[in-house]
């Protein structure tokens, strides 16, 4: 029987941990200071090529001075570039450069290792329980899950 509380821990330090690895493996390869929340951009970027900053700051759950200024550093870090949308001349469109879909390669590989060290120490049928188990704590969040952090 476990004790109360001790499960947010257990859960708070594993993403602690493999957090700190994701950064560390991420600088090694030449993504120094990439964050959970280029993470994000990265993730909506690879799924809506043409997205606005306006639409990015909708999924992201932030003003839109606070998304164009994530936009903006990624930018300037050679992740994202600005393009003429290919339908609205007003607005423009966000892609990934190269250096991000590199980036995005290495935290799916990063992530693959991750999963297949935890089924080395648990087994894969109980890390598929733990995936699924998290999964449906996920799904019943009251008001879903914001990405904005």
């Amino acid at each position: 029987m476990s004790s109360r509380g001790e499960l947010a821990v257990l859960l708070a330090s594993a993403y602690q941990v493999t957090m700190a690895g994701l950064t560390e493996h991420l600088a090694a390869a030449g993504h120094p200071g990439v964050r959970p929340a280029h993470g994000f951009v990265f993730l909506y970027l690879s799924n809506h090529p043409a997205a606005t900053s306006v639409e990015l700051g909708t999924y992201l759950g932030v003003t839109k001075q606070a998304g164009g200024q994530l936009v903006d550093e990624l930018v300037r870090r050679g992740y994202v570039t600005r393009e003429p949308h290919p339908t609205d001349r007003r607005a423009r469109a966000l892609r990934l450069t190269e250096r991000g879909w590199d980036c995005i390669e290495r935290v799916v590989a990063y992530w693959d290792g991750v999963e297949r060290h935890w089924a080395t120490l648990v087994g894969p049928e109980q890390l598929d329980a733990t995936r699924n188990a998290l999964a449906a704590y996920v799904a019943d969040a009251p008001h879903g899950v914001r990405p904005a952090w």
